[in-house]
């Protein structure tokens, strides 16, 4: 498994917990910003066990 992934959802997590930290007022991000980074890194984890599973 490739660190990427996990990496993203890290990012995500933490931004879902501390946005003050990765956001500025003002700045037109929000809390859906983190969502969609960790839907990114399920999609790579699930993509690339379905491609080792097929193996």
């Amino acid at each position: 498994m490739r660190i990427t992934p996990v990496i993203l959802i890290f990012i995500g997590l933490a931004g879902l917990i501390y946005p003050e930290k990765f956001l500025e007022d003002g700045s037109g991000g929000g809390r859906w910003v983190f969502v969609i980074i960790i839907a990114l890194g399920v999609w790579t984890i699930l993509r690339s066990a379905r491609r080792n599973s097929s193996r």
